[in-house]
């Protein structure tokens, strides 16, 4: 018994030694064990993990450090759970991963679970932010890019008026109304996260501030369908994504932007709203409303035969000086009217 063992300790030392990553050790060790018990160096207990979960490892770290941070983890059947708030895996690793980011970057950071609703708090510019945020929102990680890596910063929204276009649960339109905005009109069709939309800009006392509508923004009046994703709300739109997301079709009501902003006045738009801007943004241009926009916040996705740089360049054509890209999924661009 002794002399096999020792055999397989040779083997796996051998393995050591020809690997450089990490998830290969795990993967080679699995090999001869099967299983393993994970426990942190803190003394928390993971459990057992099999060769299946190998996709999981990068967060074991994570969940690790989230334990010295204060919040108690655990692995449950279905994942891990947070301050006894589930997240399934593997699809919800990156919620995890962000929320470690947010961490680490805000802290104090608090998640506590009232009824049904997750919650998310932290300060920012003196004052304690709160989110309804179910993991399965994708929020940690927005909160992350927005008031962690502060990705809207450069664009002055100082008792300016602001159209969010896409405006999620708040998150950006949260972020305007802290950065001193006189009024944000947040626009998010999606029924499903309009609710929390509005919950949220009520727990952050933004009321006075920040308008929802629920409805689209195009070129048109009337309704159009809205493919929901019920994977990722933050996918849905007036596009499809793709025949592999798991969609439902509804009607929403839309607004022609510029009829909007004749009643709406804005200095500032944030667009976000996951292919309208294919309609949005040269009916801005066709209107002549594009002339009264002091600066534009603009993401940009690869839909069907769209091209997003070809919509950059006709912005750039049209007077808008772009200050700021990031290449990755889709294309972030800040743009300010040089007027």
């Amino acid at each position: 018994m002794f002399t096999k063992s020792l055999h397989y300790i040779r083997i796996l030392f051998k393995t050591i030694r020809h690997v450089r990553t990490s998830k290969n050790v795990f993967l080679n060790y699995l090999g001869l064990t099967q299983t393993c018990r994970v426990v942190c160096r803190n003394g928390l207990d993971l459990g057992t993990w099999t060769k299946k979960d190998y996709q999981l490892l990068e967060i074991i770290p994570a969940l690790c450090i989230l334990s010295e941070y204060g919040f108690e983890v655990k692995r449950t059947t279905t994942g891990v759970s947070v301050n006894n708030i589930e997240f399934r895996l593997p699809s919800r690793r990156g919620a995890i991963l962000n929320l470690l980011r947010l961490i680490r970057t805000l802290n104090p950071v608090r998640l506590h679970q009232e009824g049904t609703n997750v919650y998310i708090t932290f300060p920012y510019n003196g004052k304690e932010v709160i989110f309804q945020c179910d993991p399965s929102l994708g929020l940690f990680g927005t909160l992350w890019e927005i008031f962690g890596e502060c990705e809207y910063c450069g664009i002055d929204v100082n008792r300016k008026y602001i159209l969010d276009i896409g405006a999620f649960v708040g998150d950006s339109s949260i972020y305007f109304a802290l950065q001193g905005a006189k009024k944000v009109y947040a626009i998010e069709p999606n029924p499903y996260l309009f609710p929390i939309l509005v919950d949220n800009i009520h727990l952050n006392k933004l009321d006075n501030v920040i308008c929802p509508y629920n409805l689209a923004l195009s070129d048109l009046n009337g309704n159009l369908e809205f493919f929901i994703d019920k994977f990722s709300y933050a996918r849905s739109g007036i596009y499809k994504w793709g025949e592999d997301s798991s969609e439902e079709v509804i009607r929403v009501p839309v607004v022609d932007i510029a009829r909007f902003l004749r009643e709406h006045p804005a200095d500032v738009l944030k667009v976000d709203c996951e292919g309208c801007e294919y309609s949005v943004i040269p009916r801005l241009i066709d209107s002549g409303y594009i002339k009264n926009i002091e600066a534009m916040i603009l993401e940009v996705h690869k839909i069907g035969n769209y091209v997003p740089m070809e919509l950059v360049t006709l912005l750039k054509q049209h007077g808008l000086v772009a200050t700021k890209r990031r290449d990755d999924k889709t294309l972030i661009v800040s743009f300010y009217n040089k007027r």
